[in-house]
């Protein structure tokens, strides 16, 4: 013996308060949806229950976990209320906003690292939680100074506050100049002459100085 739903054949149409009893099931066999009956607070009302390959209208409120294994877009709006994990990544190769303009994100914690990328270069910018620092390209900033690295990763120039070192500008691994938290410039030595600038001023290695006229 079969105990059939009330059902109906035509896609989109969905039964009224009217025609079903509270607690009573039907079924839409062209959308493949499942209705219940209900009364609440609010009065009686229709709800649709979740079923595979449909579209639901309306809100869905789960507590507990969710596990979701594949791909899943969402279009509109997704609001958690309490931790997301473990990873939030992009569906494809495309790069993606998150957040916008008019709907920023107030508050991110990185316990690591945030990376910032565009479409051509790739990385320009990252933030590292641990070591407490921001990475610009070859500038490094962190809370007690500015660092400029060259491609080879050496310092080039360095604004700090730690002692004793305020300013240095180096060329590779030489020290070109120094600025120590006295205020007093020492300049490095040259083994060979730097191209005549006039009006400059170098120091060389057997210890004189030489002005560029």
């Amino acid at each position: 013996m079969s105990i059939l739903l009330r059902r109906n054949l035509t896609s989109g149409n969905v039964p009224t308060t009217s025609s079903l009893e509270l607690g009573e099931l039907a079924v839409n066999t062209a959308d493949g949806k499942i209705f219940l009956k209900k009364s609440g607070s609010a009065g009686q009302s229709i709800e649709a229950a979740v079923t595979t390959n449909t579209t639901t209208t309306g809100s869905v409120n789960l507590l507990g976990n969710l596990l979701i294994i594949g791909r899943s877009s969402f279009s509109g709006s997704v609001n958690f209320s309490g931790s997301l994990i473990p990873h939030v990544v992009s569906g494809n190769t495309s790069i993606h906003s998150v957040g916008s303009s008019t709907a920023a994100w107030q508050d991110v914690y990185v316990s690591r690292s945030l990376s910032f990328v565009n479409d051509s270069s790739g990385v320009v910018a990252e933030v590292f939680g641990g070591d407490e620092y921001i990475q610009l390209g070859n500038v490094r900033i962190n809370t007690s100074s500015v660092v400029i690295y060259n491609q080879s990763n050496q310092i080039q120039t360095k604004i700090s506050s730690e002692m004793p070192d305020f300013f240095i500008i180096k060329s590779g691994s030489f020290l070109a100049a120094q600025i120590n938290s006295e205020g007093v410039m020492v300049l490095g030595k040259f083994d060979t002459p730097p191209t005549p600038v006039t009006g400059a001023m170098y120091y060389s290695s057997d210890g004189n100085f030489y002005l560029g006229m």
